[in-house]
């Protein structure tokens, strides 16, 4: 037999290599998770019905009832109240009574200096008064007939042996201007008495008159700013504290009581607003408002020197309370009859 070479049988195959895991990569940073989606808006409220509109109320004025006595509280409320008596005593004509469509006297230019009539607005009047602008300007003590020239210089300003405080008060009668000046002086005529007296008063003509030429007066005695003035001393010939609107000193309050011109001066005829005694009660509530220590008047004596802090920021005070609107006049007010004759 042949020889036969039998050959080894194949080597079983070698197992495969193993599967190499994929490689690891590098942790990704972690991002942040989306906000959560906002909640739907509400629906808009559905439109109000439209409301009407309201009146602006504006709170009463300070009404003062009944009579009784001047005191700083009082004259406060008086001035305030657009429906007193106070209010309609500011016509450009003096002794006439304010009322719609009448100019009040700070809307037309003094009678100095300028036309007589011409109107102006308010705040150059009341500039005037807070300077003391028409105090030198202005003659406030004139005579009336030879017999006063007697007390009068040449250049027509009275003739006082010394420094004269300005005297407010009633015209005749108890406190009144005339009866202090007798008191101190002496003469036919009162002019005579308060020159010869060394007190000054207030004495234009009528036709020149009103109660804003009163005020600047006022305010220029406030200031010390009246020739021959003593400082700025004032006196009363009534008690300011005695005054009651019922009839201190026998004169009455708002009933037409005092002097009232002829008419023909004033150019309020047939009839007047009011009379002489009403401007004295005016006078002390005026000061009681324009002076710092107004509240004082009330406690002096009568004829008690006093020497007021004058307020140029009270003056504009007073501005806005007198140009404030005045109030209807009520049916049935008092309406005074001309008395001739001249004061003093």
């Amino acid at each position: 037999r042949g020889d036969i070479r039998l050959r080894p049988p194949p080597p079983p195959p070698s197992p495969p290599p193993p599967i190499a895991p994929p490689p690891r990569l590098p942790p990704s940073t972690p991002q942040p998770s989306p906000p959560p989606p906002r909640p739907p808006s509400p629906p808009p409220p559905s439109p109000l019905p439209p409301q009407p509109q309201q009146p602006v109320v504006y709170p009463p004025p300070p009404v003062v009832n009944g009579d009784g006595l001047l005191t700083h509280e009082r004259c406060h409320a008086m001035l305030r109240d657009n429906s007193h008596h106070f209010r309609r005593m500011w016509d450009e004509r003096g002794w006439a009574k304010a009322g719609p469509g009448r100019p009040s006297c700070w809307d037309v230019q003094r009678f100095s200096g300028g036309q007589k009539g011409a109107s102006q607005p308010a705040s150059a009047f009341f500039d005037g008064v807070a300077t003391g602008r028409h105090c030198s300007r202005t003659r406030w003590m004139h005579f009336y007939n030879n017999r006063d020239a007697v007390v009068f210089r040449r250049d027509g300003t009275p003739d006082f042996s010394r420094r004269a405080p300005a005297i407010l008060g009633f015209d005749d009668g108890d406190g009144s201007i005339g009866g202090l000046c007798e008191s101190r002086g002496w003469g036919d005529t009162k002019l005579q008495r308060c020159v010869r007296a060394n007190l000054q008063i207030l004495s234009i003509d009528a036709s020149d008159y009103n109660l804003c030429r009163n005020l600047e007066w006022q305010a220029c005695a406030a200031q010390g700013k009246l020739a021959n003035q003593d400082g700025n001393l004032i006196a009363f010939a009534a008690a300011p504290g005695s005054l009651h609107t019922g009839g201190s000193y026998g004169h009455l309050f708002n009933r037409c009581s005092g002097w009232t011109p002829t008419g023909v001066d004033s150019g309020t005829f047939p009839n007047a607003g009011y009379a002489n005694d009403d401007i004295f009660y005016l006078e002390t509530c005026l000061f009681s408002q324009i002076c710092e220590n107004g509240e004082e008047i009330f406690s002096l004596a009568a004829g008690q020197q006093w020497r007021c802090r004058f307020s140029q920021e009270k003056v504009y005070e007073l501005q806005q309370i007198l140009t404030t609107p005045v109030a209807p006049e009520p049916w049935g007010a008092p309406v005074c009859h001309f008395k001739p004759g001249r004061a003093g």
